[in-house]
């Protein structure tokens, strides 16, 4: 398959996995600026955490501290769930239609990216594009992300575990290691920090098992 060839197949599956989680999500996209999903929770905090940012940011203040909480002593949002990762997605459509699109916008796009991203991987895994796609509709759309959807921003932002794990598979089996797989590796570990200390926790506990799957030899009476 030629460059060109992969780049139009991998569009035409990222519009794939934008329909599909139009349809998902339904009818959301309809009330996407002004209506979340879900009871009065989570979802809630995380509008106006998107809302507070932005505001913070207009007015070049620290978004840390939010003096209207706990008065008079006033709150320190790092003692919160802040989930930066999965907000800098929100703040740029926030900007331009509010919080509630933007924390919308950032729930849809954990879908689509997350449903891309194991495409991706098991695609070059593979060679394989219909099992690629199958992978991605299965980690998008999994049980576990579609009640999260009701409200937890943070836990939604799976969407760096396949760009992550892609990564580190092809560091262990392809050594030496080239500084640009360490680096891209390593953000996308950061964008998982930034997205749920949850998640980085697990994450370094899986990384661990796969290292151990990969790099360390197996005894001949296992064999």
């Amino acid at each position: 398959m030629t460059s060109r060839m992969r780049w139009c197949y991998d569009a035409a599956v990222l519009l794939f996995f934008l329909g599909v989680t139009i349809l998902m999500t339904w009818p959301l996209i309809l009330r996407i600026g002004d209506s979340v999903i879900g009871w009065v929770g989570d979802n809630f905090y995380f509008v106006w955490l998107i809302g507070w940012i932005q505001k913070s940011l207009y007015a070049l203040e620290n978004p840390l501290t939010v003096p209207i909480l706990n008065y008079p002593e006033g709150w320190n949002l790092a003692y919160n769930e802040m989930t930066p990762a999965m907000v800098l997605i929100a703040i740029p459509v926030s900007m331009v239609g509010g919080p509630v699109l933007g924390y919308n916008f950032s729930i849809l796009a954990s879908f689509v990216l997350s449903g891309l991203g194991m495409y991706l991987w098991v695609q070059r895994v593979t060679k394989n594009i219909f099992a690629g796609v199958i992978a991605g509709m299965i980690f998008a759309f999994a049980p576990y992300r579609l009640c999260h959807m009701l409200g937890h921003l943070n836990l939604m932002g799976t969407q760096w575990f396949p760009f992550f794990f892609m990564g580190l598979d092809k560091l262990l089996r392809n050594p030496p290691w080239s500084w640009k797989n360490v680096l891209t590796t390593a953000c996308f570990l950061g964008l998982i920090g930034l997205t749920s200390q949850y998640y980085l926790m697990y994450t370094m506990v899986l990384s661990i098992f796969l290292y151990c799957g990969v790099c360390i030899p197996i005894p001949p009476i296992f064999n």
